[in-house]
C-alpha cells in the first residue's frame, strides 16, 4: 500500500514540477523550476527548502501547496495534510489550474493517517506525540497522527509523567491516560516500558513508651490526676489501634495495586494501571494517612498518660507499684504487642 503511494506521489511531483517548469508569470519562476528539478531526482530536503523559503517570502498558496506534495512524497503525513490543506482552501490562479492533483495527493495522504482523541485526569496536562509536542489536554478536535505505532507522553505539574506506545490501526482510536500525584509515595517498576508507578506500602515507625513510678503526692488532688491518666492511656490505645487498622488495609490495597495480574491485563494493553484499580491507589493513600494520624495520636496520649502518672499523688500502695504501659514489636501478624501493668 505504501509502495503504491510512493509512486502515486511521484507522479503528482512530476506534474506539478513540469507546470512549475512552464510557467512565466511569476517573478520566482526559476527558483520553482529548479526546486522542482531537485525534487524529481528524488533531492527532497534541499527542494523542501527552496519551497519553504518561496512560502517564508511571499506566503503564496502555489509554494505552500509545493510543499505538502514534497512532504507527501517524505512520508511526513501530518504536515502534509496541513499545508495541502491550506492551499485548497484558497481561490489562488495556480491552485485552482492544479486543484485536482493537489486533492489527490490530499486523498492519498489521508489514508496514511488515522484519528487519536486522548482523555485525561488532569486538564492542562502536556501532550507529546513520538516526541513532538502536539499541545495541550484536553483537545477539541481529535489529532491526527499516522497509521502505525506511536509514543504517547503526558505531563503535568506535581504529577508523575506517563508514557506509553499505541498502535494507531483504525481510523478513530481514543486513548484514557490517567496522572498519578507525585505526592503519593510511588516506585517505579525497573522493567522498561511500564504503564504505571507502584504505590509503596505505608512504613510507620512505632516507639514503646513506659511510664515510670508516680511520686508521692497528696492523696486530696490524687483522684483526678490518676484518672486523666488511665483516660489518656485509653485513648492512647485507641489511637494505637486506628493506626495498625490503616497500617493493615493500606498495606493490602497496595499490594493489590502492585498485582499485575489484578490491575495490568496482557489483552488490553490500552488500559493503564491507573484506569483498571484507581480505587485501590486511593485506598492506600487515605489508609496510609490514616495509619501515621493513629500513631502519632497514639504517641502523644501515650506521652501525656506518663506524665500524669508521675505527677498524680497516691497512697503508698500505688506509689510503691510500677505503673507500665506500653506497645512495641511482637510475635503477632501485625508485628506489634501491647500491655501494661498497674
Amino acid at each position: 500500500m505504501r509502495r503504491t503511494l510512493t509512486v502515486g506521489f511521484v507522479a503528482v511531483a512530476l506534474c506539478v514540477g513540469a507546470a512549475d517548469a512552464q510557467a512565466q508569470s511569476d517573478p520566482n519562476d526559476a527558483e520553482y523550476a529548479r526546486a522542482s528539478q531537485l525534487r524529481s531526482a528524488q533531492q527532497l530536503d534541499e527542494a523542501l527548502a527552496i519551497y519553504q523559503r518561496l512560502a517564508a517570502q511571499t506566503h503564496a498558496p502555489r509554494a505552500i501547496g509545493q510543499i505538502g506534495v514534497t512532504e507527501a512524497q517524505m512520508g511526513r503525513w501530518v504536515a502534509a495534510e496541513e499545508h495541502l490543506t491550506a492551499a485548497l482552501a484558497t481561490h489562488d490562479p495556480w491552485v485552482d489550474a492544479h486543484r485536482a492533483v493537489l486533492q489527490a495527493a490530499l486523498d492519498r495522504t489521508a489514508e496514511n493517517l488515522g484519528n487519536l482523541t486522548i482523555a485525561c485526569n488532569v486538564s492542562g496536562a502536556a501532550l507529546r506525540i513520538n516526541g513532538t509536542a502536539a499541545g495541550t489536554l484536553p483537545r477539541a478536535t481529535p489529532l491526527r497522527v499516522p497509521i502505525g505505532p506511536v509514543v504517547i507522553d503526558v505531563t503535568a505539574e506535581g504529577h508523575e509523567p506517563h508514557r506509553q506506545s499505541v498502535s494507531i490501526t483504525t481510523r478513530s482510536t481514543r486513548l484514557e491516560v490517567t496522572l498519578v500525584p507525585a505526592a503519593a509515595t510511588l516506585t517505579r517498576p525497573a522493567g522498561a516500558g511500564a504503564a504505571a508507578s507502584r504505590v509503596a506500602a505505608p512504613t510507620p515507625s512505632l516507639a514503646t513508651v513506659v511510664a515510670p513510678t508516680p511520686a508521692s503526692r497528696a492523696a486530696s488532688g490524687g483522684s483526678l490526676g490518676r484518672t486523666l491518666a488511665w483516660t489518656s492511656a485509653v485513648g492512647a490505645a485507641v489511637f494505637i489501634g486506628v493506626g495498625v487498622v490503616g497500617y493493615v488495609v493500606g498495606s493490602d490495597a497496595a499490594a493489590q495495586w502492585n498485582d499485575d495480574s489484578r490491575c495490568l491485563q496482557s489483552t488490553m494493553p490500552t488500559v493503564t494501571r491507573g484506569g483498571q484499580c484507581s480505587g485501590l491507589s486511593d485506598t492506600a493513600d487515605t489508609m496510609q494517612t490514616l495509619s501515621y494520624a493513629g500513631f502519632i495520636g497514639g504517641a502523644a496520649l501515650t506521652i501525656t498518660s506518663a506524665v500524669l502518672f508521675v505527677t498524680a499523688p497516691g497512697s503508698q500502695q500505688r506509689e510503691r507499684a510500677r505503673a507500665r504501659f506500653g506497645c512495641g514489636p511482637g510475635p503477632t501478624a501485625l508485628g506489634m504487642a501491647c500491655g501494661g501493668a498497674f
